[in-house]
């Protein structure tokens, strides 16, 4: 029997087997997302060491995924009011075929691992819903900015408050996340979320001896997020922790501390169909930081400092027929909170803004062109890049002072 044959048959056993388990609900979907394009990358700006070796990334073009996905989901009712909910979403890089980002390292959102993206299973009803599995504690916006999330290609990175540069949350999708969310009640409803590290190492090493918190598989993550929508107007705040077990570092830039913590508020007006103004402000915070990110990792220095840094973004879209422009403009304030003089653990100079600017035109309600520019400016102790989606080329964490750029061309098909 040839592939061809063999993979027919096994769709037609799984799609079999499917209807007889899924009788009563007969509403499964199978769903996805192709966002590719080519763009322009550089991060250019940084100054020259003295070893005489330009560290700066000149102009590089690339075929890139933006966020492509493979997903099912589907809902079955137990009566009573009573629903059985799943998803399973999977992202996928259909430039390459790899689970890799643009810079060759793994992106976390496109593995080649089922469920690498939000995936749960759970139920709900009149009392609201609970589902166990990895999901977003604090990275979505919802509806009110979605211009990354949905549009294009980039947006400003930290619109999510994840990504500062040198003081970070760095949270994405959280595995091992049970969440819970109410009924909406007169425009509001809230969400909670809860993430032990029950998959965490455990045990003593002999460079350990008990009653050392080296080896603590204590940590934990939570948050909440709020939201009220009435009328045109939609608001929403998120505050989400890492406690985490002692010196953990946070994977996304070397920071290394006890515990991270995130805030967001944000607020949209919708003044037409497809149109949209919003703002989000935000505070990151680590707490009893060892290390700060520099563009080389974290170098220790700090011995306790906790280390805190605004934000805020400004978003706008405006739809004139088919054509949808897109604009956003934000910056990171000076870090405060810094114990040290030397550029590992001062906060001077760890400010920066970005911007984009985009148009798409809908060619229908499912497919649609775009072109981008996004720019970020760092000052000379700062290093944010775009990280989300291993869209950046730059090896991580992009070298202090060093100014990304994209300059793109997509298109998006939903299906």
């Amino acid at each position: 029997m040839n592939r061809t044959s063999i993979s027919a048959g096994v769709l037609t056993a799984l799609a079999a087997s499917t209807a007889v388990a899924q009788t009563s609900a007969n509403n499964i979907v199978l769903y996805g997302r192709a966002n590719v394009g080519i763009d322009s990358y550089s991060a250019t700006g940084a100054p020259v060491p003295a070893s005489g070796i330009d560290p700066n990334l000149k102009a590089r073009w690339r075929v890139f995924d933006a966020g492509s996905r493979l997903g099912v989901r589907g809902v079955e009712s137990l009566g009573s009011g009573l629903q059985a909910v799943f998803q399973i979403e999977t992202g996928v890089n259909i430039d390459s075929g790899t689970g890799n980002g643009q810079n060759g390292t793994v992106n976390a959102n496109a593995n080649g691992a089922l469920a690498s993206r939000d995936s749960f299973v759970g139920l709900q009803g009149g009392f609201g819903r609970v589902t166990f599995g990895r999901q977003s504690i604090f990275w979505v916006n919802g509806t009110i900015i979605q211009t990354g999330a949905n549009y294009v290609n980039a947006e400003v990175p930290f619109t999510n408050g994840a990504i500062l540069g040198r003081v970070v949350s760095g949270m994405a999708r959280n595995p091992n996340v049970v969440l819970y969310t109410t009924p909406t009640f007169g425009g509001f409803n809230l969400t909670a979320g809860w993430a032990p590290q029950n998959e965490a190492t455990q045990g003593q090493t002999a460079a350990t001896p008990p009653g050392s918190d080296a080896n603590k598989t204590n940590g934990q993550v939570y948050g909440v997020t709020a939201r009220y929508a009435v009328g045109p107007i939609g608001v929403q705040g998120d505050y989400w922790v890492n406690d985490a077990a002692t010196g953990q570092r946070n994977s996304f830039v070397g920071v290394s501390a006890s515990k991270f913590r995130a805030a967001k508020a944000l607020i949209g007006f919708t003044y037409l169909p497809g149109s949209q103004i919003s703002l989000v402000v935000g505070r990151n915070k680590n707490e009893d930081s060892s290390a700060f990110s520099t563009g080389t990792f974290g170098t220790a220095g700090f011995a306790g400092a906790d280390i805190t840094q605004n934000w805020w973004v400004a978003s706008w879209e405006h739809t004139f027929g088919r054509v949808q422009a897109l604009a956003q403009y934000g910056q990171i304030r000076k870090a405060s909170g810094c114990i040290g003089a030397t550029p590992a653990t001062t906060c001077d100079d760890t400010g920066g803004s970005g911007y984009m600017a985009g148009v798409r035109y809908n060619m229908s309600k499912r497919t649609a062109a775009y072109v981008t520019y996004n720019r970020l400016t760092n000052k000379a102790n700062n290093n944010n890049d775009y990280i989300g989606g291993g869209i950046t080329s730059a090896t991580l964490p992009t070298l202090s002072g060093a100014d990304p750029r994209i300059i793109g061309i997509g298109i998006m098909h939903n299906f």
